[in-house]
């Protein structure tokens, strides 16, 4: 059985198509990653700008594509930073599903921490104790406490590299007064 996951980020969408085996096996047979960044020139205004909108539609139409291709029986698809902040992440979703059929889950900072460390813990050395976790994305960053077992606290910043890059670099090279 073929599935696929997508992680909508504020900078990049990312595609993994996965087979899982009878056994339980899982073996990626996809992956993907456009650089669609859906955060240029809207997170101060809380919005998706006409361009990145159109550009992340576009990516997820080109990724339902892939899905087809490979045959994938369910897609699971989740939005973080910029989707979430925007007054037409809504609007957004409701095009995506429109155009692809593929239903957008916009997650609060929180899961996308949890969702985080899920990932990140097995390659993680916890042998000397806690671990601190810090995940840099374009309009967000979140910071997560955990030890082997469990999240012991987490935070999502409204702090991402696109969002620094647009509040404070104008020009380049960079003004004095930058």
């Amino acid at each position: 059985m073929k599935l696929a996951a997508i992680d909508i980020g504020t900078n990049s969408i990312h595609l993994l198509v996965v087979d899982v085996g009878s056994d339980g096996s899982v073996n990626p047979v996809e992956k993907s990653r456009v650089q669609a960044e859906l955060g240029a020139g809207g997170l101060d205004a809380e919005t998706l700008a006409p361009e990145a909108f159109q550009r992340g539609v576009d990516t997820l139409v080109q990724f339902r594509e892939t899905c087809d291709s490979f045959n994938v029986e369910h897609i699971a698809c989740a939005a973080t930073s910029a989707v979430r902040e925007a007054a037409n992440g809504k609007a957004f979703c409701n095009e995506v599903k429109a155009r692809t059929n593929i239903h957008v889950r916009v997650i609060a900072g929180v899961e996308e921490a949890r969702l985080i460390y899920l990932g990140a813990r097995q390659d993680l050395d916890f042998s000397r104790g806690r671990v601190l976790l810090f995940d840099v994305g374009g309009g967000s960053t979140e910071v997560i406490l955990c030890d082997a077992e469990n999240i012991l606290a987490s935070q999502s910043l409204r702090l991402g590299h696109i969002r620094l890059a647009e509040g404070w670099h104008h020009s380049d090279p960079m003004s004095a007064d930058e």
